[in-house]
């Protein structure tokens, strides 16, 4: 192996080692989640250029329903979120929130005709650079990938007669972060009725979408 590539395997072990401190000491058990975690941060320099400022240029369009087809699908899919307690309106962390580094997470509709359940879902693109040009997923660690491959899990059913096999539903939703990092995840929405103020909504889960996710999501199992 080259001095570089020893230098590279080196620099992903130490990562690694991060991520799994981190995630170890900030865990908390809950009693109708799996469990509550907060989000890693890569370095605090990119961290504070996130500006997150509502009257930022650069903010996200989608903040109104799209005029495309689906959009009463797509706007029922994003309320779907605050009836499951997934999301709720900002209002006192507004105030908190306006001294310190934020993000606000662009969102548009991917239509699946194809589809006999989901057609229309949300999608939030937290590389979405902010007016510093650094985006959310600039700051956070991917963790090492813990989840198994296609092939394992097809090959370990030559191993027994019998094997049982479950789905959890809405597995992310269910992996909560820290209130700390609710910031950082923000978004912006407007009902059909464009006179209605507009709406800054946090996101309270592990999002589908920012790169720590998985990493997240898996070590909570």
């Amino acid at each position: 192996m080259s001095s570089r590539e020893n230098l590279k395997a080196n620099k992903l072990l130490e990562l690694r080692e991060i991520c799994e401190n981190h995630q170890l000491c900030k865990t908390e058990d809950t009693i109708s989640e799996y469990r509550l975690f907060t989000l890693f941060f890569n370095v605090l320099d990119k961290m504070s250029s996130l500006k997150g400022n509502l009257k930022d240029s650069s903010l996200p369009s989608s903040i109104t329903p799209p005029t495309c087809k689906g959009k009463e699908e797509y706007t029922k899919a994003l309320r779907s979120y605050e009836e499951l307690g997934f999301r709720y309106a900002a209002h006192k962390e507004l105030r908190e929130f306006c001294n310190s580094p934020q993000y606000f997470i662009p969102h548009h509709p991917v239509i699946r005709e194809d589809k006999s359940t989901l057609k229309v879902r949300p999608v939030f693109n937290a590389s979405f650079p902010d007016s510093s040009g650094i985006s959310l997923n600039d700051c956070v660690l991917n963790g090492p990938r813990l989840h198994i491959d296609v092939s394992q899990i097809l090959l370990c059913f030559r191993s027994n007669k019998i094997w049982i096999m479950a789905h959890i539903k809405k597995m992310f939703c269910h992996t909560k972060i820290n209130r700390e990092d609710y910031r950082f995840q923000q978004y912006l929405w407007r009902d059909n009725n464009l006179h209605v103020e507009l709406q800054v909504l946090i996101m309270t889960f592990v999002m589908f979408g920012v790169k720590s996710s998985p990493f997240l999501l898996m070590s909570s199992i």
